[in-house]
């Protein structure tokens, strides 16, 4: 079975916004995710660090990236899901976690929920390993957004259609999508 991975990094207006640069990240969030699948890595694992490197990377809409509310706070919605047994995992309105992604697989894996929301999902996440992170919301502002919290920050839109020869087609679509080579399929994505 041939492997592929297809990541996007949002919609929206990206007129004023650096293509090149979102690009780039979107590469290297493939290469991840391909270097995992093509080590016999599964699918979910491809994904979720496919997405870790989209959240760390302070670009998108998603982990470091994330734009505040109207009242200021950072809340951050993720989910993942295992194709070869439906199992989903989520978090919403997470709170000074760096990789939601992550705490939703945990939801997935260590419990009978599928969603977890608010302080509770901090909670469990801090219960299960992860560190808070306090970043004062105007420090998650990129430079070519204003300084109201109001303003959204608006992800790209651009595909990546042959990241290399070995590389199969990716056409653009937020969250990351795996198709490993034991069969299996995973999705996953901040919201």
């Amino acid at each position: 079975m041939a492997i592929a991975i297809i990541l996007h990094g949002g919609a929206g207006d990206w007129n004023t916004y650096d293509t090149g640069k979102a690009k780039d990240i979107l590469e290297k969030a493939a290469y991840i995710g391909l270097k995992i699948l093509k080590n016999n890595g599964s699918s979910l694992d491809a994904v979720e660090k496919s997405i870790n490197h989209l959240e760390n990377s302070g670009y998108f809409d998603a982990g470091l990236g994330s734009v505040t509310q109207n009242d200021g706070k950072i809340r951050m919605d993720a989910g993942i899901m295992d194709g070869s047994n439906l199992k989903c995992g989520a978090v919403a309105a997470i709170e000074d976690i760096k990789n939601p992604i992550s705490v939703a697989r945990k939801v997935m894996e260590k419990t009978s929920h599928c969603l977890i929301v608010s302080k509770f999902a901090a909670e469990f996440a801090v219960k299960n390993g992860f560190k808070t992170i306090k970043i004062k919301p105007k420090q998650l502002f990129k430079k070519h957004s204003s300084d109201t919290y109001s303003t959204r920050f608006v992800n790209t839109n651009i595909e990546i259609d042959v990241l290399t020869s070995q590389i199969a087609k990716a056409n653009g679509y937020f969250s990351s999508r795996s198709s490993g080579c034991g069969g299996g399929a995973a999705v996953a994505g901040p919201n």
